[in-house]
């Protein structure tokens, strides 16, 4: 599949999951309140985290080796379920065994919130099932049905949300929304594999690959999901549950537009089973995310906040106003997720490591300092701070590789050449 295909798939499947989860995070909110919000947002945040986390790399790991060996899909996909279920279970007990730790350390002043975390760290296999199956497609290029794994959850998950209205106990609605839309993804992607001719096999060379491949990719999963939930974790021991849901909301939100440049990221990955890479693709293709960006953010900042306060409502205007903040994080934080992948395809994984480690140590000194001082806007400052430094460590990097600094210019302003590559890509579709 050519490029251009492939991207405008993913971007087309992306921007419809983004009005998806813009809906669920409207319906959502006003559901909740920013109080109600915040506790909610703090439990799920930790989730998030220890699953990734307690994922030890398997899901990167699956995309590298399907597209590597799409031909064994029994023993991958035995893989994945051993991993999901292993790894689930043991996440679980250690969870348990430290539960008295972690309430004291992040839910200092919500038991609420420890209580829906418990909630949700009970169905850790399935969450893992949840992101290794889908990634499963995504190593094979199947852009399409990946798509779908994404938006038929969301569907899910909005419909469970819209019946909510009448009903008390919202807290408990929403995570039982969450719940089912990582069910639907576990079933869905069940459904686009096709596991009717499955059966367990296990290869002992393959899977000491997949293991090697699981390791080495750990420390960055870790790197990368500290990066992008640390700040909330923070914000917990400083921010009221008022102001923690209002960032929570602003964080998803400025989130959502990293759809752009995540449409092209699997994209320059999944090369690293053909041809690596050239720089000159790389920056072609961030300029035209950049582009892409610029005119989204642009559009929103100029009519967006009438939009937001009605469909939020006003208690959220602090929200809009923390999503300003983080635009410039959103503009930098976009790019260093391709430069990522652009490193891993190239298999530079040791110096990918060392600069988003260098970005978290900078993410976590910054908030500790900023946010008692500012609030929740020095959560957005320091966001602001790790992400530009990391992406002055990428281009540093890439003027040492290729003795050519890149400008401003060259990063933002798509040149003639660019516009001809494109037709002549129209071409081959």
């Amino acid at each position: 599949m050519s490029f251009i295909r492939s991207f405008s798939i993913t971007f087309a499947s992306k921007a419809f999951s983004l009005i998806l989860l813009l809906i669920c995070r409207i319906l959502t909110a006003r559901l909740l309140g920013p109080s109600d919000l915040g506790v909610y947002g703090s439990a799920l945040n930790l989730a998030t985290i220890l699953s990734r986390w307690g994922s030890m790399g398997t899901v990167p790991a699956t995309q590298l080796i399907i597209s590597q060996n799409p031909l064994s899909k029994n023993q991958i996909l035995t893989f994945i379920l051993l991993a999901s279920w292993v790894l689930g279970i043991a996440n679980i007990l250690i969870i348990y065994a430290f539960q008295e730790i972690i309430m004291t350390w992040q839910f200092p002043g919500s038991l609420a919130a420890f209580k829906l975390f418990k909630k949700l760290y009970l169905f850790l296999p399935v969450i893992l099932l949840s992101m290794m199956l889908p990634i499963y497609l995504l190593g094979l290029s199947q852009y399409r049905n990946y798509a779908l794994t994404q938006i038929i959850p969301l569907c899910v998950q909005v419909s469970i949300i819209l019946s909510a209205s009448e009903m008390s106990e919202n807290n408990r609605i929403v995570v039982v929304a969450q719940l089912a839309s990582w069910l639907t993804t576990v079933l869905i992607s069940i459904v686009l594999i096709g596991f009717r001719n499955f059966h367990f096999e296990f290869s002992r060379s393959l899977f000491i690959k997949f293991t090697h491949l699981s390791i080495a990719m750990w420390p960055l999963i870790i790197i990368q999901f500290g990066l992008s939930r640390f700040a909330i974790l923070i914000g917990s021991h400083s921010l009221s549950a008022v102001e923690l849901g209002q960032y929570f909301l602003a964080s998803n939100l400025s989130e959502a537009y990293f759809f752009i440049h995540a449409s092209l990221a699997p994209i320059i990955l999944n090369q690293s089973g053909a041809d690596k890479p050239h720089i000159n693709f790389l920056v072609r293709s961030l300029r035209f995310g950049n582009l892409l960006l610029i005119i989204s953010l642009t559009i929103t900042i100029l009519i967006g906040r009438q939009p937001f306060l009605y469909f939020f409502g006003d208690d959220y205007a602090g929200s809009w106003k923390l999503f300003l903040l983080l635009i410039p994080n959103v503009l930098f934080h976009g790019m260093v997720s391709v430069f990522i992948h652009h490193l891993l395809a190239r298999g530079k994984k040791q110096i990918a490591l060392i600069f988003q480690l260098t970005s978290l140590v900078i993410l976590v000194l910054s908030s500790f300092l900023l946010c008692p001082l500012y609030g929740a806007s020095g959560l957005c400052v320091a966001s602001f701070i790790s992400s530009f430094c990391a992406w002055l460590c990428y281009l540093l990097k890439i003027k040492y590789d290729t003795n050519r600094m890149l400008s401003i210019g060259a990063l933002w302003i798509p040149t003639s050449e660019d516009w001809n590559y494109l037709k002549n890509l129209r071409k081959v579709i």
